[in-house]
């Protein structure tokens, strides 16, 4: 048995990861045994999950435009979307809110300011990207949980050039 601590290694999608590992032990390709989150991890994930519950407590015409109110049930699965993401995903919410006509909207934004929005409603899910100088896309579905790798995979691609930007900030500061 190793000692605990933390360990960096790459997940299946090739990006690097940094977690608690307790055990300090690993399998044969360097990936920990055991994997905790890190801990402020727990405290953006526990933060966006009272932000939810904040959200299910407003009442009707919250706005004072007539806005919907936000029911429990959808309150309850955006706190079970948030319990699928990876903490990288976790760590780059910029905001969640909930829109007139009852759902909430996830959003990330890059860098550069683009975003994507993702909306969540009782039976169904939609989300808006547009980055680079691509025309806008727009995903609908019933489920979010089920379409989280395509969610992911334009999350990557949004957050696609912070990574090398990241590593000029890092040369240009030693």
């Amino acid at each position: 048995m190793g000692s605990a601590g933390y360990a960096v290694y790459k997940t299946d999608n090739s990006a690097w990861t940094i977690c608690v590992n307790p055990t300090g032990d690993f399998d044969n390709n360097n990936k920990p045994l055991e994997i905790m989150q890190p801990a402020n991890y727990y405290s953006k994930y526990e933060s966006h999950r009272a932000q939810i519950d904040s959200l299910t407590a407003l009442g009707k015409n919250w706005d004072g435009y007539g806005a919907v109110s936000v029911l429990a049930e959808i309150g309850q699965s955006a706190k079970i979307f948030l319990s699928t993401l990876n903490s990288s995903w976790i760590e780059r919410i910029t905001d969640i809110y909930p829109n007139p006509h009852g759902t909430i909207a996830i959003e990330w934004e890059n860098k550069t300011g683009e975003k994507l929005s993702l909306e969540l409603g009782l039976n169904n899910f939609s989300y808006f990207i547009k980055h680079d100088d691509n025309p806008p896309i727009l995903v609908n579905g019933k489920d979010a949980i089920p379409n989280l790798k395509d969610l992911e995979s334009d999350l990557d691609q949004l957050f696609g050039k912070d990574i090398p930007r990241f590593f000029l900030e890092s040369r240009e500061n030693s």
